[in-house]
């Protein structure tokens, strides 16, 4: 069995720099050699070279679990010093204190306890590379201040130097580069707009005035994008969430400035759902997606559909299917939802108007819960039967699609009326009592 270890997130880290005001950065040297393999992992890396076979005494570059097996050993080695973290071979150490003179002689303690233990498991630093006693660092392609968190002048540059995409794989790569940024700025995907169409297969390739003029302004919004919020566990946690026609959003908030941007298109199945379904599966959305700052916490979610507050005070068994499926995954959260007008939750709403067209952070799928077996157990033979006759029934099949991908386009299509009180796992139907 090969070992599995879960890598840490550049957000796994921001999120705990509230009150940090002096940096350090340090790189670990040739980190992977650090780990001793033992005879029969070695033997497992043994490669025919023009000289012979040839094999590693120490973890190798390029292994798909050397990685994970590193930084469990880094973890092992530095993972309970207090304000000192770990990302791959990159080392921050974060020096908090109410004054800058307060911070600088945190950092200095932390670096004198962590230069220790380096030396207690004979970790190599990488004297070159060290950066200590900043009020700034880039790490990860962030610039990290002690007034938060913005984007890395260096990756600004990058797409400020970029010339005009002339195909489909550019606009790709531009993509790529500005996803990275989407957390800075919310009104990114309104902006690519224009130059989202192209990549559409039935759209010739035209690269017009108004798909220039929205790549200048992207190049200008990543120049005046905003300073995050560094996430403080002691400060009170603000969720606003909002849904458009066709798309979600959501912003973390503390103390009125945001901590996070975050905004996804819905699913071609999803905008057939009625509004209050939408604004509900925004309040999941925005709790899956921020799901480090939300969960074993109060959070205050604001919304400005009204509804949805009396809809959350009824008993579950009270609630539409499809709301009752979003509510039970909403119960492993401590909310208070608080009704806000529109013209209060310009973040959200424009996050959800603007959304992007691939967010790929967390992939909400149509919110189901499993189906609860309370009759008598069917033997396989007879479940396998119903199974066939299901997929040979023409209508049955309509009413699969229709609980899968959401009510039709036309009254007269749907076979079953009350499809909102059934459920479909493994190809079976079933109806709620």
């Amino acid at each position: 069995m090969r070992e599995h270890y879960q890598l840490p997130t550049l957000d796994d880290v921001l999120s705990k720099l509230a009150n940090a005001k002096i940096f350090s950065r340090l790189d670990v040297r040739e980190a992977y050699w650090h780990v001793k393999l033992d005879k029969e992992s070695s033997d497992l890396t043994t490669m025919i070279t023009p000289f012979g076979r040839c094999r590693w005494a120490r973890l190798p570059f390029g292994l798909k679990v050397s990685s994970e097996i590193f930084q469990r050993k880094l973890t092992e080695a530095l993972g309970d010093i207090e304000g000192v973290f770990t990302i791959a071979d990159d080392i921050i150490v974060a020096g908090c204190g109410r004054t800058n003179e307060e911070a600088l002689i945190d950092n200095n303690r932390k670096l004198k306890k962590l230069f220790q233990r380096c030396n207690d498991h004979n970790i190599l630093l990488n004297e070159e590379k060290k950066e200590v006693e900043l009020t700034e660092i880039t790490f990860h392609g962030h610039r990290i201040t002690r007034e938060g968190v913005k984007v890395d002048d260096v990756k600004v540059k990058a797409i400020h130097e970029m010339p005009c995409p002339t195909d489909v794989s550019g606009v790709k790569r531009l993509y790529g580069m500005v996803q990275y940024m989407a957390k800075f700025l919310p009104d990114l995907a309104n902006d690519l707009a224009p130059i989202r169409e192209l990549t559409r297969k039935d759209v010739p390739w035209i690269w017009s005035d108004e798909c220039n003029m929205a790549f200048q302004r992207v190049k200008k919004r990543l120049t005046e994008a905003p300073i995050l919020a560094s996430f403080d566990v002691n400060k009170e946690v603000v969720l606003q969430v909002d849904s458009s026609k066709s798309g979600l959003g959501a912003v973390l908030l503390q103390e009125g400035k945001p901590v996070e941007f975050a905004s996804r298109a819905l699913k071609p199945s999803e905008c057939n759902w009625a509004q209050i379904e939408k604004e509900a599966l925004s309040m999941l959305y925005g709790l899956e997606r921020f799901d480090r700052y939300t969960y074993g916490r109060k959070v205050i979610v604001q919304n400005d559909h009204k509804p949805l507050a009396a809809i959350l005070s009824k008993p579950l068994s009270r609630a539409p299917k499809r709301l009752q499926d979003i509510m039970m995954k909403l119960f492993r959260y401590d909310i208070e939802f608080r009704f806000v007008k529109g013209v209060n939750l310009v973040l959200a709403d424009t996050l959800s108007r603007a959304f992007l067209e691939n967010d790929n952070a967390t992939e909400t799928a149509r919110p189901r819960i499993m189906q609860i077996n309370t009759f008598e157990d069917i033997p396989d033979a007879r479940l396998q039967e119903i199974r066939t006759a299901t997929e040979e029934d023409t209508e049955l099949q309509n009413l699969v699609k229709i609980i899968n991908d959401g009510w039709p386009q036309h009254r007269d299509t749907v076979p079953y009326v009350h499809y909102r009180f059934l459920n479909c796992e493994t190809n079976l139907v079933y109806k709620k009592e």
